[in-house]
């Protein structure tokens, strides 16, 4: 996926210039997708997105944030 070699390019970078950094990254335009979906495409790039970071040399902890049945976010932390 291009969008996760940008990811890894743009921290690895950053992290190189400022170790203290901190990370948010938003998944969009998933709108079109059902709860299921969502959730197992949002699962793969946090998966992937860890295991590329972590092969970069960098100490990640993934979170997400997700809407509950009261359409309210909550932060899971990966």
């Amino acid at each position: 996926m291009e969008a996760l070699l940008k990811l890894r390019l743009t921290t690895t970078r950053a992290y190189k210039a400022n170790p203290d950094i901190k990370f948010e990254v938003f998944i969009h335009k998933v709108d079109g997708l059902s709860d299921d979906d969502r959730m197992d495409k949002q699962r793969d790039i946090h998966q992937r997105a860890n295991e590329d970071l972590q092969d970069a040399g960098l100490d990640v902890s993934l979170r997400s944030v997700v809407g509950n049945a009261s359409g309210e976010p909550q932060t899971q932390k990966r």
